[in-house]
């Protein structure tokens, strides 16, 4: 029988100098998150621990999985679980082609086990295929950090550097997503990503678009109501900063701020209803702060 420490202990030791030599970056140009959250992640990725981001849609989660990845200077594979839809479709199929007959075509995944560099591995919306078919990633996740794939009859062990991160959309109003099982939430740490304050946002729109400081104002403020409303259940969706990014490129179009809001925000919204629509309600939000925007500072 194991000792518990036996147990207890990863199967595979990290690089010691890896470890030690790796240091963590102390921001992440073009992303506003908070400096402990930061230092707490890369603590948590550079000693053998998987991540998984989750949040609001448009709070930036994939963005800082591969910002990550680049400011140390790592290739990441990042990987659409949404296509994954049997437990093979993670290491390839069988291909025919005329003239070379029929050959076991690799996915990028496969590929990056086979590395001998490291890489970073991104499961981009982790909870969007079936539950059963997270199977054959588990050993890949834990301590094993092994896996032996019948389709090329070969063991493919992680590179000891390599760092797996994950994405996470939850709630009801995910309707493609499933629910994780109790076997991926004891393979991750999870990080809940916030969207920045309105300062945060304002700044990181002007530093992103050659826009005034009057019109980015507006859009930070109209994010962060809908985000609020949105929390408190008087909206049954929420975008986050992907509307607000659009709605710059507009006004750097010479669009009129209140058609930009609009166009970006408005329309996600639902017309149903009329006048008691979640869109006449946004419009009227959006007619609002515009208004006021004339006077801010």
């Amino acid at each position: 029988m194991k000792r518990l420490t036996n147990w207890l202990s990863p199967a595979k030791e990290m690089s010691t100098e890896w470890n030690s030599a790796t240091k963590n970056a102390k921001n992440i140009e073009g992303f506003c998150i908070e400096k402990k959250k930061l230092k707490i992640i890369q603590d948590f990725m550079f000693t053998g621990v998987n991540v998984a981001f989750t949040g609001h849609p448009g709070t930036g989660k994939t963005e800082l999985a591969k910002k990550l990845a680049t400011v140390h200077g790592l290739p990441y594979v990042l990987i659409n679980v949404g296509t994954i839809r049997t437990p093979a479709d993670w290491w390839g199929f069988m291909e025919f082609k005329e003239g070379e007959g029929t050959f076991f075509h690799k996915t990028r995944l496969t590929r990056a086990l086979e590395s001998d560099q490291p890489h970073v591995i991104i499961f981009n919306e982790l909870n969007r295929c079936p539950s059963h078919c997270h199977n054959p990633i588990y050993d890949i996740l834990d301590g094993n950090r092994s896996i032996y794939i019948e389709a090329i009859d070969k063991q493919l062990n992680v590179h000891p550097e390599t760092i797996f991160l994950a994405t996470l959309n939850r709630g009801s109003s995910h309707t493609g997503t499933f629910q994780e099982d109790s076997a991926i939430e004891d393979r991750f740490e999870f990080v809940h990503l916030q969207l920045p304050s309105e300062t945060e946002m304002t700044d990181l729109l002007l530093n992103l678009y050659p826009i005034n400081k009057k019109d980015a104002s507006v859009i930070s403020r109209l994010t962060l109501q809908l985000t609020n409303l949105y929390e408190e259940e008087k909206l049954s969706k929420v975008f986050g900063m992907r509307p607000a990014f659009n709605a710059a490129k507009l006004l750097v179009r010479n669009n009129h701020l209140t058609d930009a809001l609009m166009y970006t925000f408005a329309n996600r919204y639902s017309r149903d209803g009329g006048i008691e629509s979640e869109y006449t309600h946004v419009l009227q939000l959006i007619q609002g702060l515009a208004a006021s925007g004339d006077s801010l500072d």
